[in-house]
């Protein structure tokens, strides 16, 4: 997606002096008022009163009154300099670890304002990384940018048998199978809001190890325990679009029912962290589409890891003091009270 910031008004200059009495005839009577400026004719309706009085020079309310007017009808012209936007950057989801694999990691999610000047602004949505499906690492998330001036990373893969996980935004957890030593999460990559993934621990204290969670971007993932899968780590908030929506939890550990304890799989964490999978082979949850919530770990019997939910970008403004010229792309536009959201 592109947006072309092009004739943007953003400021008016007012007049700094006032205007002479004379260029004002104000009548105050029982029922209405009367301001008269160079000759136009502005009616004030008013509360009945037994007199009425004839001033020339409205009382400084009026004067007020009229300024206000008279600059939005008459701004002064200027150039378009810079658009003030808030805005929601968010990362891919790393894909979940393979057979009693780890949950992956969630994305960075980056937010805050910037001041744009005139010009091209390319805009990135990062895709989520596709679960493992052998014994290998999942895949990163990919990258989401607002032009050059914000990243925010891919979360990193969860960790599969003889494969440890990856860090990328946040860090996805540590693979279990085999055991028994214990495995540690992924350490928490670039960015502001990111996590270390959960560390994989013995499920029987001899063969067996149960994947760790992805780290959310509120929260470190969950470590796994002898008996439980580690849930994903916890979103992090964010109103951009008028409503508080959750972005970027880590995925849940794989489990596994088909003996052994029958040890249950990790919840994905609250901002769309895909779950984990319990049922023997079965594949781990996807990430949620639009939150960067890293992908579900894969059952053990060979469960594939889930894929990371793709990222999101969201700029808001003010709609009353302009906004980008021309966009292109995939893109949804909606309002939400005063502002303008892409």
């Amino acid at each position: 997606m592109a947006i072309m910031m092009s004739s943007v008004c953003l400021s008016f200059a007012y007049p700094t002096k006032s205007l002479p009495d004379r260029a004002f005839t104000y009548i105050f009577h029982s029922s209405f008022e009367l301001l008269i400026v160079f000759g136009l004719l502005f009616l004030f309706q008013t509360r009945p009163t037994h007199h009425s009085i004839r001033h020339d020079g409205p009382p400084p309310f009026k004067k007020v009154l009229f300024f206000l007017f008279f600059n939005l009808i008459c701004p002064s012209p200027v150039s378009a300099q810079s658009l003030p936007v808030s805005y929601l950057v968010v990362g891919g989801g790393g894909g979940g670890g393979y057979n009693w694999g780890a949950g992956g990691g969630a994305g960075d999610v980056e937010t805050g304002t910037l001041s744009l000047s005139n010009g091209s602004y390319n805009i990135v949505v990062g895709g989520g990384g596709p679960g493992a499906a052998g014994y290998v690492t999942g895949t990163k998330g990919n990258n989401s940018t607002f032009s050059t001036l914000v990243t925010a990373y891919g979360g990193g893969g969860g960790g599969s048998p003889a494969s440890p996980p990856a860090s990328g935004g946040s860090g996805g957890g540590g693979e279990g199978y085999p055991g028994p030593a214990p495995v540690p999460g992924a350490a928490a990559g670039t960015g502001s809001n990111v996590n270390a993934g959960g560390n994989a621990t013995d499920s029987d204290a001899t063969a067996y190890n149960l994947g760790g969670g992805g780290g959310g971007a509120g929260s470190v993932g969950g470590n796994s325990t002898a008996t439980a899968a580690g849930n994903g780590g916890g979103g992090f908030t964010s109103s951009i679009t008028g409503a508080a929506v959750l972005y970027g939890g880590g995925g849940g550990g794989g489990g596994y029912n088909g003996g052994l304890g029958n040890p249950p799989a990790g919840t994905g964490g609250s901002g769309g962290g895909g779950n984990g999978a319990f049922v023997s082979g079965a594949a781990g949850s996807n990430g949620t589409a639009n939150t960067g919530g890293g992908g579900g770990g894969g059952a053990g019997n060979n469960g594939n890891g889930g894929t990371g939910g793709s990222g999101m970008v969201v700029i808001s403004f003010l709609t009353s003091i302009g906004g980008p010229g021309s966009a292109t792309g995939s893109y949804t536009l909606v309002t939400s009270g005063s502002y303008s959201i892409y």
